[in-house]
């Protein structure tokens, strides 16, 4: 508007281009009215074309689902709450118990799983959801230069997570480890290694013994559902894991085993049909070298994602179940003594 204000002569203001704004007189020629006409319209394009196109809110599909607790939302398999949700962006959904149309703001957006809302739904969600999401109204160049920005450092840290940790994308496959340099002066050299899924070969069991020898028996393995498929107990989310086979099975989540009665009968039958398997289930040789290793001191510890407790079973120690094990039931709450 400055600029516009400057351009004046006389006290009569004028448009960019030097036309004035005052009236046309009558005597000018046609052709002259005919040329000054379509300047204008060129000017009114080119203003149009410059101007921003205007926020529209636009109400999205979430991916996957959530529960929540209180404030807090918990994701499940699918959700992507870091790249589709951020802090102010409005959450919409219609509550299972009284199907009416919650909305709550995001307040907290801690990992694809894991959200804070401005406050609770009208009572938990403990059945997985659905959900939609509206963006805010973008404030100003500077937040969305934020924004650029920690998306930028996401992607560097999925880059070089590893494995499950890899945020759903196809990287996650490199590892970084050091090894003693060789030489009088000592010290140590950063290692990187993309891991790639091929058949184990000779020198891949030399380079697995310097890497454990470098580590000079601290180093911990972390073991999943593939270390007990020759048991013959099929991986979660293999071809042949209840995952796959069966798409209108999900897990159970704690708020629902906690939150409904019906949950714990399903998750009870399951178990029961389940448990003759898994207790005459052996460990393989997997487990058996696991326990070799650690006994000879190049393996600290075992930090494990199965159930089966089939380390325990081969002779390892110390073993960390991280999410528990079939063999051992913790009530929540109990009548004994009432």
């Amino acid at each position: 508007m400055s600029a516009a204000y400057g351009k004046t002569v006389g006290g009569k203001l004028q448009l960019k281009g030097g036309l004035s704004l005052k009236g046309v007189k009558k005597h000018t020629k046609k052709k002259k009215k005919k040329n000054h006409d379509s300047k204008k319209r060129e000017r009114d394009d080119t203003a149009d074309d410059s101007e921003p196109k205007p926020f529209e809110l636009v109400k999205s599909r979430g991916s996957g689902r959530l529960l929540s607790s209180g404030t807090t939302l918990m994701g499940q398999v699918g959700a992507k709450f870091l790249q589709e949700l951020h802090v102010g962006d409005a959450i919409v959904i219609q509550h299972p118990t009284s199907l009416v149309e919650e909305t709550r703001i995001v307040r907290m957006v801690l990992s694809d799983v894991s959200a804070s809302i401005s406050s609770a739904f009208s009572s938990d969600l403990v059945s997985s959801t659905p959900f939609y999401y509206i963006k805010a109204p973008p404030e100003d160049e500077k937040q969305q230069e934020e924004e650029q920005e920690k998306k930028k450092k996401r992607k560097m840290d999925e880059k070089t997570a590893f494995g499950t940790y890899a945020g759903g994308t196809e990287k996650g496959g490199q590892y970084t480890y050091r090894v003693r340099k060789s030489g009088a002066y000592g010290g140590y050299a950063i290692v990187k290694e993309m891991q790639s899924a091929k058949k184990a070969a000779a020198s891949d069991a030399s380079r697995l013994r310097k890497f454990l020898e470098a580590g000079r028996g601290k180093t911990m393995v972390l073991t999943g559902a593939g270390i007990s498929t020759d048991s013959g107990i099929p991986d979660y989310r293999g071809p042949n894991g209840v995952y796959n086979r069966n798409k209108d099975f999900r897990p159970i989540q704690f708020q629902e085993f906690i939150g409904a009665h019906t949950y714990r009968q399903r998750y009870w039958a399951r178990s029961f049909l389940g448990w003759p398997k898994i207790l005459n289930t052996q460990p393989n040789g997997s487990h058996h070298a696991l326990t070799e290793l650690q006994r000879v001191g190049a393996v600290s510890s075992i930090l494990t994602q199965n159930v089966d407790r089939l380390h325990t079973k081969s002779g390892s120690l110390g073993v960390v179940e991280m999410h528990g094990s079939l063999h051992e039931v913790e009530a929540t709450r109990t009548r004994w003594g009432n």
